[in-house]
């Protein structure tokens, strides 16, 4: 068949799959784009049966992103921004290495003149703000010796508070709003309170404390090692997708002023979310860590 007669009977096998799908016009890249987000397989192999064509959703994708379409998707995981064979770099790993450089670059621009003397400069007073409330935070949850723990709880809040605080750059799509950067930050918790209680208690106490206070609760005691973690996990990725996902809708459907207010209120949220994480991470190396003499007391 010429290529000319093709195109044609393209179309009119794709207006009878549409049709199927409730797509009523052919040209319309926005619900072609939405089928083949609900029915990816079905179409990627109605394109090789009928044409023998390696065509696939992802065709689509880039070619209607390529004409200016704007494409909605849950996440960033969705947005590949560069692969090469099996190897692919999606928008949440980008910006969260970008974070991470933000952290480590700011740190090191506002710790490399520290003084000690009376006059300090204003980044070394806001620092010493910041670590002092960790520290009170952190002693008034029952954690021992707070400043031991400082750099990782601290990481931990600084990171999700300004990967939530960036949401105002325009174009910008917080890596918080990704199951997998939640996920890899709750099992960063999940290894750490293991690791603080056999440093602090040892081995053998540490494994005693599942036993408590029966032997029954043994299992129960694991199966809520695992319940927290997917509850940290889920917790931050639902509530940040979630605002993300409004602020979109309304964006579409509202004036300019209501989508304002809920960005203001997305930021709030961003803060308590990232202070919630804290907190609870907090809390497990808390109770990780309490030697028996504590909990005496």
């Amino acid at each position: 068949m010429a290529d000319g007669s093709k195109k044609p009977d393209l179309e009119k096998a794709l207006g009878l799959v549409f049709d199927k799908y409730g797509i009523t016009n052919i040209n319309n890249p926005v619900r072609i784009l939405s089928a083949c987000r609900y029915e990816p397989e079905t179409f990627a192999f109605m394109f090789w049966r009928i044409y023998r064509s390696p065509y696939s959703c992802g065709h689509v994708y880039k070619r209607e992103a390529s004409r200016g379409v704007r494409i909605m998707h849950l996440t960033s995981d969705d947005v590949v921004v560069w692969h090469y064979g099996f190897v692919k770099l999606n928008l949440t790993i980008l910006t969260t290495w970008v974070l991470m450089l933000i952290l480590v670059g700011g740190s090191a621009l506002m710790t490399r003149k520290l003084s000690d003397g009376i006059r300090i400069s204003r980044w070394q007073s806001f620092l010493e703000i910041l670590v002092t409330f960790f520290l009170q935070q952190f002693e008034e949850v029952g954690l021992p010796n707070p400043a031991r723990y400082l750099p990782y709880l601290a990481t931990l809040f600084l990171f999700i508070a300004i990967a939530n605080l960036c949401t105002v750059v325009p174009g910008y799509e917080p890596p918080t709003g990704s199951l997998s950067t939640t996920a890899a930050l709750a099992l960063s918790v999940f290894i750490a309170v293991p690791l603080y209680g056999i440093r602090e208690r040892g081995l053998g106490n540490f494994l005693q404390s599942y036993l408590k206070p029966t032997v029954i609760m043994l299992p129960f005691n694991i199966i809520s090692e695992f319940s927290r973690t997917l509850a940290l996990a889920v917790r931050l990725f639902g509530n940040m997708m979630s605002g993300a996902m409004i602020l979109a809708i309304l964006l579409t459907i509202a004036p300019l002023v209501f989508p304002l207010l809920m960005s203001i209120l997305g930021l709030l949220t961003g803060m308590v979310q990232a202070y919630i994480f804290c907190i609870l991470a907090t809390v497990y190396i808390a109770a990780a860590t309490r030697t028996r003499d504590e909990e005496t007391v």
